[in-house]
């Protein structure tokens, strides 16, 4: 499962993909269709249709994208038969799928239900001054201190920035705060 890249001429690497992924020959029909993109990863759905028994499959497929500076994209799809560890699909796509396309193995029933489970996760909106404890430590490096861990910090309001904490009396910056798990203790 390695990477495949070309040269993109479409505007957007969306409408690069919908083409790559749609197509004819005298045997088959097959698209890619309800897509989205959550940052540089792509979900939807890829069909494929026998034209001479008229039978369709449908599966939800995951394509992890990035680019080069000399215009080259690169892409790598997995469809969710193989479980593919990317659960940030939306909603109305796992809505439709389980609508119209029963999982086609037991990866797929597992995948689409952690995706449900991403999405349940209440989005919780910090304020400023929120003491935040997480579930597990995180460690950080500082000049002075060497590398210090912690679970608990305090939420900052800092010139815009997102996901600024205090910690002690240095700010940390921490990442996908989305996809931890931690609780507001006070505020």
């Amino acid at each position: 499962m390695g990477w495949t890249g070309q040269i993109n001429r479409f505007k957007t690497v969306k409408e690069m993909l919908i083409n790559e992924f749609s197509g004819e020959d005298e045997s088959f029909i097959w698209s890619l269709h309800d897509v989205s993109m959550k940052g540089s990863t792509l979900y939807g759905i890829a069909s494929r249709q026998d034209k001479k028994t008229g039978i369709s499959l449908s599966e939800a497929i995951v394509i992890l994208t990035r680019k080069d500076r000399d215009g080259w994209t690169y892409y790598k799809e997995m469809g969710e038969t193989v479980h593919p560890y990317y659960y940030d699909a939306p909603k109305r796509l796992l809505d439709k799928l389980d609508a119209l396309y029963p999982p086609l193995n037991e990866n797929s029933t597992i995948w689409r239900a952690n995706c449900r489970s991403q999405i349940s996760k209440a989005k919780v909106k910090l304020k400023n001054g929120d003491i935040v404890r997480f579930a597990s430590p995180m460690t950080f490096t500082f000049r002075s201190k060497g590398r210090v861990s912690a679970d608990t910090f305090q939420y900052v309001e800092y010139h815009g920035k997102r996901n600024i904490f205090k910690l002690g009396e240095d700010l940390v910056r921490i990442t996908n705060l989305n996809k931890k798990e931690y609780q507001i203790i006070s505020n």
